[in-house]
């Protein structure tokens, strides 16, 4: 905020419209020097009474630039007058950060336009357009049906009422009209429905507001566009592509559903809700079936309405043997069509539905997992104020697989956390570490100030994601650094990433075929998994990890759901990396007697194989310790085209694993002779990385009986060179040198 004093002036035309009577005029230089631009929320406070308001920065049209610091605003006379300024106070202007408090209810009288009545869902639309309403002011409502526009009509604002007591003292701020919450009502001229043709009367217009969802910005704007559909005029041959059409609300436990789903039938423009759930249906299944029935018929006869169908899985599951009242949901659906009847049901995975009912939702939208970004974005909505950036993405880092829905849980109870330690502070400074809480002698209450790590940590002790069975898309923490040794993989597997995902337009040009899909071979242990992850780390691209096993289900058709399923999130998040581990538990060879399910899963692997070079921007990559084992379609160039070979560590990379695990454990460069540790692990070429740290591990379990044992003795503090030793002599490497020997001789073919 800059140090101008700024007189006030009236504008030089008068409006008296709501649209405009807010408007603060000020110059363009003044505007700069505040930091401001047209359309932000202002506050100008007077120097002599300390009172003033909040308005609208508007640019004015004069052109004479200030002079000094002393410059002027313009505003209306009713504006001037709300916020209680004169025309000789100098006032301050900066930017107003606070909320806009909400109308609880406000009086309306018809103004001198000499029109009679209008529809009070058009008095609404006019009104939620307004910047801020101020009693004694007016607007205008523009009613419209189809192509014709009615005469406008001017209303008065009688009374407000706020329900907001913002606490902000000589601060007037001009209340915003919430629909569903502020409530109107009408002087001695009632406000009365237009009369005009039975058409018109359904052409209410509707209109979808969504608060407090960050991270679903593109679903809700998707969801958005559908719904407003309904407001449409549609000529009947029309009606099937134009007109309304179910939607499907569908995503994992905690994303958001039931949240959009009661924001939907808040908004303003429905003359009918009606909420259909499992509840709702009884045990017999006519009473069910009538129960369904009454629900459309209810939403038929009031028109624009909506029509929830919550927990559609439950209603008409597709494991259901007996009963299911899909077939009759079907046929009030089809019913539908040219109506005004906004249908939206929501179920956890539309799999989970009975499947000709899933058919009749043309528009299918999936709220999606949070990402690490939407994580933080949720974090920051909930503990807004409370917690600093650099807290918030640690959580954001720590909380993989959590749904917004976890997120409220854990913010809660780090809120909880919090409560209890500013409790002890303030209670007793000197014992803020005890664990009891303690008692209360009167009735003030301290709110925590701030959350602080430590209370997530201890929030995250008690709160679990719940969202473990589902897929995710995230990036692991793992790097190159973290992995030692391999570094011709580390070189193919970048060149991989970097020319086709990373360089498109170079490949375009050049009209080359990369490989994109790569198969990791070698013995367990050997660092597979985290190359993967440090790949994907290292890009920055999105990364799916697979176990194979996981993907085996026991219900026919699951398997193939899932594979085509994690393809589809994979292209949607391009640039991304699908990670299969043990692919060979799911692509087994055919010929080898697999089974019906193998042959269906190995199926639909190659064809969504195929279709990632479409895509050009999805990295296949896998990883088995029996190549031998695969299918040898899966095998052949444009799928896994790519063979690496991840052997055990040599000397160098063995001595590069014991440097790093040892430094974890307390020892300094030089303290240990590491290299004769090397010497004799890569003589046998039978030890694997896995092997190596769970010396270092054995070791320091060594050094730790030993220093439980003697307390007092220093040199058993830290880990010694025997202790390597001891541990050294009491492990056998764990590869087989026949096993070694074949898959270092495996190629693509040999061995088919």
């Amino acid at each position: 905020m800059s140090s101008k004093i700024y007189s006030v002036r009236p504008p030089a035309v008068t409006r008296d419209g709501l649209e405009t009577l807010l408007r603060i005029e000020m110059k363009k230089d003044d505007l700069a020097a505040e930091g401001l631009k047209a359309g932000d929320a202002i506050k100008v406070i007077s120097h002599s009474t300390g009172k003033g308001g909040v308005g609208v920065a508007y640019l004015s049209t004069d052109t004479v630039k200030s002079q000094g610091n002393n410059s002027y605003v313009k505003m209306h006379p009713k504006l001037r007058n709300y916020m209680n300024l004169d025309l000789s106070d100098k006032c301050s202007i900066s930017k107003y950060e606070g909320v806009q408090p909400k109308i609880k209810c406000l009086t309306l009288a018809e103004g001198d336009s000499g029109y009679s009545g209008d529809s009070i869902d058009w008095v609404e639309i006019a009104l939620r357009q307004l910047p801020g309403i101020i009693a004694g002011a007016a607007f205008t409502v523009c009613p419209t049906y189809g192509f014709s526009t009615v005469k406008k009509k001017i209303l008065t604002v009688v009374t407000v009422e706020n329900s907001d007591d913002l606490g902000n003292g000589n601060l007037a701020i001009p209340p915003r009209f919430e629909a569903g919450y502020s409530r109107i009502e009408t002087s001695a001229s009632t406000l009365e429905t237009i009369k005009t043709d039975p058409s018109a009367k359904e052409n209410i217009v509707v209109d979808p507001r969504f608060t407090g969802l960050p991270g679903l910005e593109e679903q809700l704007s998707e969801l958005s566009k559908c719904i407003r559909r309904v407001n449409r005029q549609v000529e009947q041959r029309y009606e099937h592509l134009a007109g309304c059409v179910p939607i499907l609300l569908h995503g994992p436990t905690g994303t958001g559903k039931s949240i959009i789903l009661e924001q939907l039938s808040k908004s303003s423009g429905w003359r009918k809700t009606v909420h259909l759930g499992p509840s709702d249906l009884n045990s017999t299944a006519s009473k069910s079936r009538s129960a369904i029935s009454n629900a459309f018929s209810e939403a038929m006869g009031t028109q624009p309405s909506l029509l929830i169908l919550d927990d559609l899985h439950m209603i008409a599951g597709r494991q259901a043997e007996s009963d299911t009242h899909g077939h009759h949901l079907i046929k009030h659906i089809t019913e539908l069509k040219g109506t005004k009847v906004q249908v939206v049901a929501a179920a956890r995975r539309p799999i989970d539905v009975e499947q000709k009912l899933v058919s009749c939702f043309m528009k299918k939208i999936e709220l999606p997992s949070p990402t690490q970004k939407s994580r933080r974005m949720i974090l920051g909505h909930l503990a807004a104020g409370l917690a600093d950036d650099a807290v918030l993405q640690y959580v954001a880092e720590k909380t993989h697989a959590f749904t917004a829905a976890d997120l409220q849980a854990l913010c809660f109870a780090a809120f909880e956390s919090a409560e209890l330690r500013s409790m002890k502070e303030k209670t007793n400074p000197q014992k803020s570490n005890s664990e009891t809480l303690p008692a209360m002698s009167d009735q003030t209450y301290h709110l925590p100030s701030t959350l602080t790590r430590e209370d997530f940590q201890n929030a995250l002790r008690h709160i679990h994601p719940s969202l473990m069975d589902e897929l995710y898309i995230e990036v692991p923490r793992v790097y190159w650094s973290d992995i030692a040794g391999s570094s011709h993989v580390k070189s193919k597997l970048w060149e991989a990433v970097e020319l086709p995902l990373k360089h498109p337009d170079v490949v375009s040009r050049l009209n080359l075929r990369p490989s994109y899909g790569i198969l990791l071979y070698g013995p367990p242990g050997c660092s597979k998994t985290m190359t993967a992850k440090a790949l994907a780390t290292e890009s920055g691209l999105n990364f799916i990890a697979v176990k194979g096993p996981e993907l085996v289900s026991k219900y026919v058709g699951e398997s193939e759901y899932k594979i085509r399923e994690i393809f589809r999130k994979a292209r949607e998040a391009s640039p991304s990396i699908i990670f299969f581990d043990e692919i060979d538990s799911i692509a087994p060879n055919r010929e080898g007697g697999g089974g019906h399910e193998g042959l269906n899963t190995v199926a639909t692997l190659l064809n969504e194989m195929d279709g990632v070079e479409d895509v050009a921007r999805v990295l296949v990559l896998a990883a088995t310790n029996r190549p031998d084992a695969i299918d040898p379609a899966l095998l052949r160039p444009g799928r896994l085209g790519t063979t690496l070979y991840v052997g055990p560590p040599n000397r160098e990379a063995i001595l590069q694993i014991l440097k790093m695990r040892t430094e974890l454990m307390g020892s300094k460069p030089g303290d240990l002779e590491l290299e004769t540790i090397a010497d004799k692990m890569s003589a046998t070429g039978r030890f694997s990385g896995a092997d190596v740290a769970a010396l270092c591990d054995a070791a320091g379990m060594l050094c730790a009986t030993e220093a439980v044992a003697a307390p007092n003795n220093v040199e058993v503090v830290n880990l010694q060179q025997r202790h390597l030793e001891q541990a050294l002599e009491a492990t056998e490497p764990t590869l087989d040198k026949r096993s070694l020997e074949f898959l270092q001789s495996w190629t693509v073919g040999k061995h088919l």
